[in-house]
């Protein structure tokens, strides 16, 4: 794979932060290693050179000059204009919300989590008149993103497959320090 000298610059100082190497050790061991002191003079086959060799250091096990980095993730932020929440945000929400077991049912559950944990602020109430209609699209690109980050969370602690279901609260709803089962639920209610 083809790394930029940018993506092995992140990685050689991220493995040397986390070799815990003081700035003696690291110029110490681009002199023994690369054969050049500084880092300013360093070319890409350098670059790999140095990654790879931290690597091994690090006890992965990779060939001399070829490491191995995760993809580097896209500089864009969006190629879509606007304030608001972008097409590729409200299809990652469907897809969280429906990953979702929602005490409140599919429909109702997100809104009510988006209106009170995300929209509480006055300034949103224009916003929460539109939300209802035009679903994910009146949210503010901020506020989509913060969204995403804790409806993932969520997801990873109320799966629909678990069938154990997220208050609006988003705190699991207790009875005697046990989760309540639904049966329990509609019993507390009528």
């Amino acid at each position: 794979m083809a790394y930029t000298t940018a993506h092995l610059r992140r990685a050689y100082f991220a493995l040397v932060k986390g070799l815990a190497m003081t700035e003696e050790d690291r110029h110490a061991f681009n002199l023994s290693r690369v054969g050049k002191e500084s880092t300013k003079t360093w070319g890409r086959k350098d670059w790999k050179a140095a990654v790879a060799e931290l690597q091994q250091l690090n006890g992965q096990t990779v060939s001399p000059g070829r490491p191995r980095l995760k993809a580097d993730k896209p500089t864009e932020v969006s190629v879509e204009d606007g304030e608001f929440a972008t097409a590729r945000q409200c299809e990652m929400i469907e897809d969280l919300c429906d990953q979702i077991a929602w005490y409140a049912g599919r429909e109702l559950g997100p809104l009510a989590y988006v209106l009170q944990h995300f929209l509480a602020d006055p300034k949103y109430t224009l916003i929460k008149r539109h939300l209802a209609a035009e679903k994910w699209t009146a949210l503010p690109r901020d506020v989509a993103s913060a969204l995403i980050v804790g409806l993932r969370n969520m997801a990873k602690h109320y799966p629909v497959e678990r069938q154990s279901v997220v208050p609006c609260s988003a705190k699991p709803a207790t009875q005697g320090g046990e989760e309540r089962s639904e049966q329990s639920r509609t019993e507390v209610k009528g």
